[in-house]
């Protein structure tokens, strides 16, 4: 994948996204993602027990993302 004005070119069947914490890494594979058809999407996070700033962005990712997308947790 590659950025060429403005225009995302994919050229590839797996884009993979890295950056900093509270980096919109999530917001800009959903934006992506948003209109295929057939697609794996997966969210990595390391589980933080009792941290309810953790579990309230766990919950609004989870929101934003369309309700067709299915959610597997493993820990």
């Amino acid at each position: 994948m590659y950025l060429q004005n403005n225009n995302i070119k994919d050229n590839s069947k797996i884009i993979f996204i890295t950056g900093g914490t509270k980096s919109g890494k999530s917001e800009f594979a959903e934006h992506l993602a948003k209109d295929k058809k057939d697609l794996a999407y997966v969210a990595l996070s390391q589980e933080i027990i009792n941290d309810k700033a953790w579990e309230s962005k766990i919950k609004l990712h989870k929101k934003r993302r369309p309700k067709e997308w299915e959610s597997s947790i493993k820990h």
